[in-house]
């Protein structure tokens, strides 16, 4: 779904919190029901500014709109901590691969039959196959 040729702006009332709202419209099944409400197009659907002051949004009240708004703002910065120790640890793990690709192409490090059993025996790889159905494949 894309903007049409202009820009909607959207006012809250006393009785919205900004950033609540945010992220309620953000939501999955907010933007599944405003893409039923879209008008389609070639390659894009229309929503307009007349369609979206259509839409009812129940609202809690405003103070507990500030509290799932701050839940939702913690939780949103630990997934994000999460993402960002993930993508670390992927980058490590990818360059100290490329440096054992490298000792063991250049002869710097011998790759000796219990090394390769153990690698053998390991249970699964994360993508569900094991290493002993891959060595027999």
């Amino acid at each position: 779904m894309t903007f049409a040729s202009y820009l909607v702006r959207l006012r809250v009332s006393h009785r919205a919190n900004p950033w609540f709202l945010n992220y309620v419209l953000n939501s999955s099944g907010f933007l599944g029901f405003a893409r039923r409400l879209a008008v389609p197009s070639v390659q894009q659907s229309n929503l307009n500014s007349t369609r979206y002051s259509r839409m009812f949004i129940p609202l809690p009240p405003i103070d507990e709109q500030a509290a799932i708004r701050s839940y939702l703002d913690e939780k949103t910065e630990e997934v994000a901590q999460i993402s960002k120790t993930i993508e670390a640890q992927i980058a490590t793990l990818t360059a100290y691969r490329k440096s054992l690709i490298h000792e063991c192409v250049t002869g710097q490090r011998r790759v000796t039959e219990s090394d390769l059993r153990a690698a053998l025996d390991r249970p699964a790889r994360l993508d569900g196959v094991s290493q002993r159905e891959d060595a027999h494949a």
